[in-house]
């Protein structure tokens, strides 16, 4: 995979879990290998004629700005929905991905330990239709997210 389709890869799985409820599947090697491809083009900037230096410094700095962000969205959830994140972690089966990194899992025990239940909702709005919809490729749907969460963590829908 070349580093520009794991820059689009990142960036649709970063706008997918801006618009999406609940966290999901991290993106851990497409960050892991854009921060690589991010020290790799800030050593080759010496290099550069000075023409393109500003040139890549902004690309740079865009890569940089949507890693930051995702994580930022990332934490951001967490922090929301720490409760019910928690309880998802602890029910799932160990064969089962987990929706947190192991960093992402220490700062969630740890944010746990500070902060307090202040309040307890129960979502007993599950939806049991079983309508089926065909639609073509490109096209817009509103619906409920729960019914579709499976498709957006296996990037087969784009939210917008």
């Amino acid at each position: 995979m070349t580093a520009y389709e794991v820059l689009q890869k990142l960036q649709k799985g970063w706008l997918n879990e801006k618009l999406a409820p609940e966290l999901l599947t991290p993106l851990t090697e497409e960050v892991d290998c854009m921060m690589a491809q991010l020290k790799s083009m800030e050593a080759s900037l010496p290099r550069l004629e000075k023409e393109s230096v500003r040139h890549h410094q902004l690309e740079i700095e865009r890569v940089r700005y949507l890693i930051a962000s995702y994580l930022r969205t990332r934490l951001a959830k967490i922090q929301k929905y720490a409760w019910s994140i928690r309880d998802e972690e602890i029910k799932r089966q160990s064969t089962e991905p987990s929706k947190l990194t192991s960093e992402e899992n220490k700062f969630l025990k740890e944010y746990l330990q500070v902060k307090r239940a202040e309040s307890v909702i129960v979502d007993d709005a599950e939806g049991k239709s079983e309508s089926q919809v065909d639609l073509p490729v490109g096209s817009q749907f509103i619906m409920k997210y729960r019914p579709v969460s499976h498709l957006v963590n296996s990037n087969d829908v784009q939210l917008v």
